[in-house]
């Protein structure tokens, strides 16, 4: 199977590695793809991109903001998601944690980047459970959903 990665840019050259995945097959018959050593599954990006983004992101934000607004704002919307449950871990009344989530809410609608624009209609479909997590602060399960999906994000 073919692929395309974005990789860093070399000057104003836009850099894309395109590369055949290697497959084997199984002694069923079937194909299996082989993890590929330069991008995570389901990643349209090279590792060293995504690294060298993350470390971009960390180490300076206005420089993000400056060079890459959406990016750095998905950023910011990102952590500002984890705090709110980090917080909730930490002792954060029910009702205030739901306030923070609700304003999260009104940011993702307002941040103009399609797929955070559509995550709260995720949050409102699974919205029983976050409050069930709020009481109870038993499972991750839910956390750990929304982490994929804001890795899908970066690809």
């Amino acid at each position: 199977m073919a692929g395309t990665w974005h990789h860093f840019n070399f000057f104003q050259h836009v850099c894309y590695l395109h590369a055949k995945a290697p497959r084997e097959r199984t002694k069923k018959g079937s194909n299996l793809q082989i993890d590929i050593p330069w991008a995570n599954v389901e990643s349209s990006f090279t590792l060293l991109f995504e690294a060298y983004s993350m470390l971009l992101v960390k180490s300076d934000s206005r420089t993000l903001q400056q060079t890459c607004p959406r990016i750095g704002k998905a950023y910011r919307l990102k952590e500002q998601f984890k705090e709110i449950f980090q917080e909730i871990d930490q002792g954060t009344e029910k009702n205030k944690a739901l306030e923070l989530l609700e304003a999260w809410i009104t940011l993702a609608i307002t941040s103009e980047i399609e797929p955070i624009i559509n995550f709260p209609n995720t949050l409102q479909k699974h919205w029983q459970r976050i409050i069930t997590y709020f009481d109870r602060r038993v499972s991750n399960t839910f956390v750990e959903q929304v982490n994929q999906k804001f890795k899908k994000l970066k690809g």
